[in-house]
């Protein structure tokens, strides 16, 4: 495409747009004909300055694409109108097509336009998962067992000008500035938006932390690992700008028609309009114009081959003298004939309609050359947090003990043993207070208990659990570990730890609840399946034959679980944003992969996969930008759908060209035989340009309709 700068561009779409409208003020308001044709004709001119350079460029590279295409439609449809005009007949109908098809493109073109430039702003915008500045450290800590960062001065530095090695402060519900390691304190960190990893990490002194994740409960201290463009973050961006100038330029489905289309139709009506003629005026060189009647020679064979049985002085009522007039008029017949209106007005109809009825549906798609790679998808590879399951930790088991499942039970402890309920409860008041992810989970989980437990004296242990007092009793909640050490137990009792592991084998974290020195009962929490996964996941493979392959960057076991029951045979887990590009990398050797995402960690493998798809509303500013497509409920249950679409989508846009290539041949030949006039030529334009306008508008009705 020529690179016209943004004004040029936009002055172009705005001359053509308020001339086109003048028009029909013109037509339809005022009743004056002469005076639309005037405006329409100066509309499709704004609209050729707009397509023309290109279209120049193309035919220097002896190639021709949808700017060629577009110049021949618009310039033709013009030609037919003067063509008619000459003949006494004013149609402000050609005109007036003439100037809406070139608007229309131009708009088009400012949509595609608009959408790379906020594609490349939100590629800036991932930088602001991290602050602008740190809170930097100042001064020396004396390396000994008491030595603490906590007492000096701090100052707020820009992230850029904060240099390696230098001590940074993460407060409660900041993100970290910069990828580092914790050199002070422990805390939970969110990786989610930046890992994948859908349960958040505890992590403590001598362990990483990237920038971009959120520290949810405890201030830390972290020696500064990367600066501001070395980062995690700053790979992100540099892996996502890499993987879209990797990917081979995108040709649509009529740009490469075009490519053969065009010059094809350019080359028959230069043999028509200098070849014919000059071979049949060498032919009748032999033979002069006035030979005497009855003369059969070589020059009447040829005028009998050009017109039939005819008189050897003449051609159509045309002097043979005229021989030339006759065929470049016959060119120019075909060249109106052969005027691919239907074919560039019909395809951008039929992925409209799609796109309408995507929409319809629950499912945004940024213009019709997703439906062309959509219909030719092969394989979908998910990422799991997020997409297939709903992103947040929840309580997926709760399992109480018997009170003899601790030994050495006191006897003033009674015999009945928790319910779920009670456990659940129990195990909500002591993390009431808590901010960390997994507790509010846990409260979110008990609801509104049928029994309430008032507990005292909350104390949070960072990373590991709480304890409280309960009728003059501790009463704790943490990992097995934290509460093996409250209980001063050498090991976890056989059923207890056959329970810890039971939960951990399936993807889950186990926290365990205690009272006095009793192990009430374990809970299990573990991000969910999403309703729709399973039931989109099986027509994928059964009814489309889709190849489904799930790649995370969560724990193999949490993978592994979610892929058993989702029936995934290609699983990939623990991967960084790297790794699933060279994942995405090595099956598109083979196939036309589609990549399923929502978070700013999969914005790398969304731009390097052939289709990008994520999850609407619940995906990230950066994955919603980056992506082809976006399902806006937030779940998979459209995904089949379009893909349906996009089958349906690219089967009519074929039909159309199809059908049009059809009835121009047929009218193509007729006309070179003298045997039809103007009006197929109006036919085999006008009339194939509505019928195949209509067809591509069936596709609002959805991917099931079938004429």
């Amino acid at each position: 495409m020529f690179d016209w700068s943004k004004r040029t561009a936009h002055a172009l779409l705005g001359f053509s747009g308020f001339l086109f409208v003048l028009g029909i003020v013109l037509e339809v308001g005022l009743q004056t004909d002469s005076a639309a044709v005037i405006s329409y004709v100066l509309a499709a001119c704004g609209g050729l300055l707009f397509v023309i350079p290109s279209a120049v460029q193309a035919v220097r590279r002896l190639t021709a694409d949808i700017n060629t295409l577009m110049g021949i439609a618009v310039l033709g449809a013009l030609i037919m109108g003067l063509y008619k005009l000459i003949h006494g007949e004013l149609d402000v109908e050609l005109f007036r097509d003439a100037a809406v098809v070139i608007f229309l493109y131009q708009i088009g073109e400012a949509l595609e336009d608009w959408s790379y430039e906020k594609t490349e702003s939100s590629i800036k915008d991932v930088m602001d998962l991290a602050p602008n500045k740190a809170h930097v450290v100042h001064g020396d800590v004396i390396a000994s067992d008491t030595a603490s960062y906590a007492h000096l001065q701090i100052s707020d530095v820009a992230l850029e000008d904060v240099a390696l090695g230098q001590i940074v402060k993460v407060l409660p519900g900041d993100r970290v500035p910069l990828d580092g390691v914790i050199v002070e304190g422990s805390s939970a960190f969110n990786e989610a938006p930046v890992t994948g990893e859908s349960i958040p990490q505890d992590k403590t002194a001598g362990q990483t932390v990237y920038g971009g994740s959120l520290n949810t409960t405890s201030p830390v201290f972290v020696r500064v690992e990367a600066t501001y463009d070395g980062g995690m973050l700053a790979r992100i961006v540099s892996m996502v700008e890499g993987a879209q100038k990797a990917k081979a330029p995108y040709e649509s489905f009529i740009s490469r028609f075009a490519a053969v289309y065009t010059p094809l139709v350019v080359i028959v009506a230069l043999v028509v309009g200098l070849v014919v003629p000059g071979i049949i005026s060498l032919v009748l060189a032999v033979t002069p114009a006035d030979a005497p009647a009855g003369a059969v020679g070589t020059a009447q064979l040829a005028l009998q081959l050009t017109n039939g049985a005819v008189a050897p002085g003449e051609i159509l009522g045309y002097p043979t003298s005229n021989i030339w007039m006759v065929w470049i008029s016959r060119a120019l017949t075909l060249l109106v004939i052969s005027c691919p209106c239907a074919l560039v007005i019909s395809t951008p109809i039929s992925f409209v309609s799609a796109i309408t009825s995507a929409a319809r549906h629950g499912v945004l798609v940024k213009g019709g050359a997703c439906f062309d790679t959509g219909a030719h998808v092969s394989a979908v590879a998910f990422d799991k947090t997020g997409t297939l399951t709903k992103g947040t930790p929840h309580v997926v088991a709760a399992h109480p003990f018997p009170r003899s499942a601790t030994p050495h039970t006191p006897s003033r402890y009674p015999k009945a043993d928790f319910t779920n309920s009670q456990l659940l409860a129990l195990a909500a008041a002591l993390e009431a207070n808590s901010t960390h992810p997994l507790a509010q989970a846990v409260v979110a989980s008990a609801g509104s208990p049928a029994f309430s437990f008032a507990v005292t004296n909350s104390k949070e242990q960072t990373g590991n659990g709480v304890t409280a007092e309960l009728s003059g009793e501790i009463v704790a909640i943490g990992k097995p570990q934290f509460i093996q050490q409250l209980l001063n137990l050498e090991r976890l009792p056989e059923a207890i730890e056959a329970e810890v592991v039971a939960i951990t084998d399936k993807g889950a974290t186990c926290l365990l609840v205690s009272q006095g020195p009793v192990i009430a009962g374990a809970l299990g929490l573990a991000d969910t399946v999403r309703t729709t996964t399973k039931e989109a996941l099986q027509e994928l493979r059964a009814k489309l034959h889709m190849k489904t392959v799930m790649l995370t960057g969560d724990a193999r076991q949490a993978a592994a679980q979610v892929g058993k029951e989702m029936g995934f045979t290609d699983i990939a887990a623990e991967l960084l944003p790297h790794d699933k590009v060279d994942y995405i990398n090595k099956l598109e050797q083979d196939n036309v992969v589609a990549f399923v995402g929502d978070g700013v960690n999969d914005a790398p493998a969304l731009a390097a996969s052939n289709l990008g798809i994520t999850m609407g509303a619940a995906a990230s500013d950066t994955a919603l930008e980056v992506a082809n497509v976006a399902l806006l409920a937030g779940d998979l249950e459209q995904l089949p759908l379009f893909f349906k679409l996009s089958r349906q989508t690219m089967a009519v846009v074929k039909e159309n060209i199809a059908f049009a290539l059809a009835v121009k041949s047929i009218v193509l030949v007729l006309a070179m035989l003298g045997l039809v006039g103007m009006g197929w030529a109006i036919f085999a334009d006008t009339g194939v340009t509505l019928l195949v306008a209509l067809n591509g508008m069936r596709l609002m009705l959805g991917p099931r309709t079938r004429f």
